[in-house]
């Protein structure tokens, strides 16, 4: 198994961040690295670069979509990769009042809610999951379609809509749509990835 690691970056890129990188491209020194820029507006652009790229540049089996305020190890990877699942994502927190995990599930009305109850090292399905270190399958991406020039890609578009009317966020909206491929999308929770905000949730 080969992979491709997809960035999209804001300019504001953490030195934690780039040691992790860099320790995981010395164990890794032949996968491309994808870094497309990207923030408010058109994170869903530039995260669809990002797979556009890996489709039609490389030759790679896995993308690995990894955000550039993410502290991990690159055993991390090694441990989705033994998954051996179409999509599955570490698990991490996200900034909230209290900290809350990433990934969700959708209620009998269709609702994400946030999952609370897992067990360590325990792998399970979501129905949505932040994309901040993401392990996809390159069948994955080519059953939701080629590239196309309507934002850069179908994969994250923000055209998804869930239970409530609203508009999902493109993480989310890819998670739809990898389900609506046939697909299922996993979290890794042996995989504890570290979150950059004004404390690294998770590592602290």
């Amino acid at each position: 198994m080969t992979v491709a690691i997809g960035v999209v970056h804001d300019e504001l890129i953490h030195a934690r961040f780039m040691l992790c990188l860099l320790a995981l491209k010395t164990q890794r020194p032949g996968a491309p690295t994808i870094m497309v820029p990207g923030g408010p507006g058109n994170f869903d652009v530039a995260r669809n670069k990002v797979a556009s790229f890996f489709l039609e540049n490389t030759k790679c089996s896995h993308l690995l979509t990894v955000d550039t305020d993410m502290v991990f190890t690159p055993d991390m990877l090694k441990s989705l990769l033994k998954r051996d699942v179409g999509a599955v994502s570490g698990a991490y927190f996200v900034n909230d009042t209290r900290p809350r995990p990433c990934f969700g599930r959708r209620d009998e009305t269709g609702v994400i809610r946030t999952v609370t109850d897992w067990e360590e090292g325990e792998l399970f399905e979501v129905d949505a999951v932040g994309g901040g270190f993401m392990l996809i399958h390159r069948d994955v991406l080519t059953a939701i379609g080629p590239p196309d020039s309507d934002r850069g890609g179908p994969w994250y578009r923000q055209s998804a809509y869930g239970a409530s009317g609203s508009m999902l966020e493109p993480d989310h909206a890819f998670c739809q749509r990898v389900q609506q491929a046939g697909h299922k999308v996993y979290v890794d929770a042996g995989v504890f990835v570290g979150h950059i905000k004004p404390r690294v949730l998770g590592w602290e």
